[in-house]
């Protein structure tokens, strides 16, 4: 069978008709072209064996059939096989369909949607169903240009100049050179924020070769030796507070009837006058409720024109009296130790000194005992002969307290729920509710004098302070976010507003 035309032989005769092997090359071309029809082919179109029929009015989809067989039972017409998608060809692709890997991954995800009827082997998609999406170009793009979207669907080319100038970056930089990035660094506008315990600060280590490294804002105030306590060098001194005046400018009796816990020791000074008809007055001090001398031990020593000693129950120093120079005072210094504690007999030291008249003045020192142990809340101070004798002038109650004070800060201490009620451990720390509009409470009787309360509204909206029941010295501000007050409590549930 002639499968090509040789150029060399004549296709026709003289006659005009086909040469034998010209004959026979166009009847096999002839039985490759496609018999075209409508509808499918079985029963109804005879042809020769592997002839290939086009069903013109398919559409889209499996529209063609091949002749397989050459007759069912001598009857030409029959025999047609329609060809599956699995074994034709594919746009130029050799082999099955099912064999393209990237195209069958690519079909599996077909929305079923999409699918108009049947199973996929003889799925046809519908035309409507097809998304097209097309790119737009702007510009002139050239070669080596780098593509910019300037909008959801084009693309321009830009130039090695236009991409730095989009980036905003210089010519020739390095990133990772360090003079590059201390120049953008420098006088740079940063955010201003308050300093926690946790935040990290970029250092360099220099046991490691001046690598970069975080390091928390803590650590940093702990190399002052404060640790914990202020991030500085601390010393401890002895705080004095004052507690109570009493101001008598009628005759009477002093009486510090609220004296609180939490001092190392109590501390009275001041000055007094007797109204005895006398040179001068023998000054008691009483604890609590009970005023029976002889529950007291005291013993006195005497400095004056004379020396001398002596045993006088619960004396505490001599005053000037009735008879004493005009406006002479006797002044008194009594120091109470351990006041506030039930496990040992309580004792006073006391200084006291007093004028009689012009070259007649003493000077008395000594000791005051009682003989219980009851906590000390209430002192007493008056005449010997009370009430007939009584005394006039100033007296100061002190409380006198231990503290730490340094050059730092005081240690960051965070809280963040709704609510929170002020404990002792509290004192001397930097109180930060974090919390949305907290409600904080300074209870009483429950700080000693001297401690101090920082409190912060470091949350959104304002810190509601509850000081029932206390006196507050000062104004309490409207605490919005980020404000900071220091409170210094005084005793007798009195704080001063720093």
């Amino acid at each position: 069978m002639a499968s090509e035309l040789n150029a060399s032989i004549p296709i026709v005769r003289e006659d005009r008709t086909m040469e034998q092997y010209f004959r026979q090359f166009m009847f096999t071309v002839a039985k490759s072209l496609p018999l075209v029809g409508t509808g499918s082919p079985e029963g109804v179109v005879p042809a020769p064996y592997l002839s290939l029929y086009i069903d013109a009015g398919a559409g889209r989809g499996l529209i063609s059939y091949r002749k397989m067989l050459a007759d069912i039972g001598g009857d030409k017409k029959q025999g047609w096989s329609q060809l599956s998608v699995s074994s034709a060809t594919w746009g130029g692709i050799g082999g099955s369909i099912g064999s393209q890997t990237d195209l069958a991954n690519a079909l599996a995800t077909i929305d079923t949607s999409q699918i108009t009827t049947g199973t996929f082997a003889d799925a046809r998609i519908s035309q409507s169903s097809v998304i097209q999406w097309a790119v737009d170009t702007a510009g002139t793009p050239v070669a080596l240009d780098f593509a910019r979207f300037t909008d959801a669907d084009t693309v321009e080319g830009r130039s090695y100049t236009e991409v730095r100038t989009d980036l905003n970056i210089e010519d020739g930089a390095d990133v990772t050179d360090e003079t590059n990035v201390v120049a953008s660094l420098d006088g740079a506008t940063l955010t201003a924020v308050t300093v926690a315990a946790t935040d990290k600060v970029l250092v360099q280590d220099a046991n490691d070769a001046d690598n970069l490294k975080t390091v928390t804002a803590q650590s940093i105030a702990d190399l002052g030796g404060g640790g914990g306590g202020g991030g500085g060098a601390t010393t401890t001194i002895t705080a004095k507070q004052l507690i109570e005046t009493i101001t008598l400018a009628s005759a009477g009796e002093f009486d510090f009837s609220s004296i609180p816990a939490g001092y190392d020791k109590l501390v009275i000074e001041g000055w007094a006058r007797g109204n005895a008809s006398a040179a001068d007055d023998t000054v008691l001090m009483f604890a609590n409720t009970d005023t029976t001398a002889t529950n007291y031990e005291g013993p006195v020593g005497f400095q004056g024109s004379t020396q001398s000693a002596g045993l006088i129950d619960a004396i505490v120093g001599q005053s000037s009296a009735g008879t004493s120079l005009a406006d002479a005072q006797g002044h008194f210094r009594i120091e109470i130790l351990n006041y506030d504690q039930s496990d040992n007999l309580h004792s006073a030291l006391w200084d006291s000194t007093n004028i009689r008249t012009t070259g007649v003045a003493y000077r008395l020192v000594g000791g005051w005992h009682w003989l219980t142990k009851e906590v000390i809340n209430r002192l007493r101070i008056r005449t010997n002969n009370h009430p007939t004798d009584q005394l006039i002038g100033e007296l100061s109650l002190y409380g006198e307290k231990e503290v730490a004070v340094g050059s730092g800060t005081m240690t960051p201490d965070d809280e963040s729920g709704a609510s929170y009620t002020l404990v002792a451990a509290d004192a001397y720390l930097a109180k930060r509710f974090t919390g949305a509009s907290p409600a904080v409470t300074i209870p009483a009787g429950t700080f000693s004098a001297g401690d101090v309360l920082s409190i912060r509204q470091a949350g959104t909206g304002t810190l509601v302070l509850t000081t029932t029941g206390l006196t507050i010295n000062g104004t309490v501000p409207a605490w919005s976010q980020n404000i900071e007050t220091k409170f210094r409590y005084l005793g007798s549930d009195t704080w001063d507003v720093v």
